[in-house]
């Protein structure tokens, strides 16, 4: 049985060179004074929403074919169970501003993250249905790496809180662009944080490989009076 959570990251078209994007230009020390007067400071907000995934059933060998898994970890060319998730980053951002000139501007982006699973489907061989005992196995098994994905989640949006606080909001005051600027910047601050936040949650999505190894296939095998690889083998259950 095999139940990797694959993860599909949702491809970014533009990176920035740093976390935060902003013009050319640089405020000279009285405008920056000038603009953390008049500006609220910079805020930042960013949180997670766990799955809560329903299970679903589908023939073992259909189950298989829909997620290509390979041939060596298939009983009979079907698979018990699979847990396939699709990551989504919504960034949103507000522009306080302050006009400095007729062609410069200084502002503090308001910047709220969520992070959540646009897709978060558990899969179990409708075979597996005949046996409670071998059913509730493998939903468990599923369950676990929901588990790890929020947890994953978890722990990067709060990764990703700290660092936007730590790279921009001590380090730097208000941003400096151009009026034409301003959308450009944050177009390339949502993308900016999109992409690092897909690239913690890759970093921490890492526990997967605890159940899905030889020694919990091998189990698997053996567990329910070795009914799971009966199921998906075609043999009926045994009565009583």
């Amino acid at each position: 049985m095999r139940g990797i959570t694959k993860i599909i990251a949702i491809a970014i078209a533009i990176l920035a060179s740093t976390l935060w994007a902003s013009s050319a230009s640089a405020l000279t020390p009285q405008q920056t004074r000038e603009c953390q007067q008049k500006l609220p400071p910079a805020y930042v907000k960013v949180q997670f929403i766990p799955a809560r995934p329903e299970v679903k059933t589908l023939p073992g060998k259909q189950l298989a074919q829909t997620v290509k898994q390979a041939s060596e970890t298939t009983f009979n060319g079907a698979i018990a169970g699979w847990t396939d998730g699709l990551l989504e980053v919504t960034v949103d951002i507000s522009a306080e501003q302050w006009l400095l000139s007729p062609t410069e501007l200084c502002f503090s982006p308001m910047v709220s993250v969520d992070l959540s699973f646009r897709v978060m489907n558990v899969f179990v061989a409708s075979e597996l249905t005949q046996d409670p005992c071998a059913y509730h196995y493998v939903v468990d098994h599923e369950m676990t790496h929901v588990v790890f994905n929020n947890e994953a989640m978890e722990k990067a949006a709060e990764e990703l809180r700290r660092a936007l606080l730590r790279r921009q909001f001590e380090n730097q005051g208000p941003i400096a662009t151009t009026p034409q600027g301003l959308n450009m910047a944050i177009r390339q601050m949502k993308s900016s944080i999109a992409t690092s936040a897909h690239r913690i949650f890759s970093q921490h999505n890492n526990q997967h490989g605890l159940i899905d190894n030889h020694a919990m296939r091998a189990k698997s095998l053996a567990v329910c009076n070795a009914a799971i690889p009966g199921l998906l083998n075609g043999e009926p259950k045994p009565p009583g």
